[in-house]
């Protein structure tokens, strides 16, 4: 039916094209880790607590974008993580969006290169950035 059609529609302009969701959902995941690492550094709070700061939230940002991106099937079989992705489809709408996605992700790549020149952090920047130039473009 129409109505069905136009989900479908809408489905896809949530999520973009498939293979794009997938490789912003392994820089989300590399975030995760990359940001775990850096709270494994417990001196690191108080020699440097901005910084401690930067990878919690590079480590909830990347949890974002693995919601935002798991595979429909994923959501179905599992109840929190599609409850998750209600809850962020609701409170940040401009996430709904490829588009809005895509200054997401450049916002998160460019907090990744402040925090490190020339390590896998700052490669993971350089790759989130470039995630969000192809959800934009």
């Amino acid at each position: 039916t129409t109505m069905d059609m136009a989900g479908k529609v809408k489905d896809y302009i949530q999520r973009g094209p498939e293979g794009v969701g997938w490789l912003c959902f392994v820089g989300g995941a590399a975030s995760v880790f990359l940001g775990l690492l850096g709270f494994l550094d417990i001196a690191g709070i108080l020699m440097s607590p901005l910084q401690y700061l930067l990878n919690a939230y590079q480590t909830c940002f990347g949890l974002v974008v693995c919601v935002l991106e798991a595979p429909p099937e994923w959501l179905g079989s599992n109840p929190k993580m599609e409850k998750a992705q209600h809850f962020i489809h609701e409170f940040a709408k401009f996430l709904t969006t490829f588009g809005g996605r895509g200054l997401f992700y450049l916002f998160q790549g460019s907090i990744d290169l402040s925090l490190d020149t020339y390590s896998l952090t700052f490669l993971v920047g350089c790759y989130m950035c470039c995630m969000g130039g192809v959800c934009i473009g």
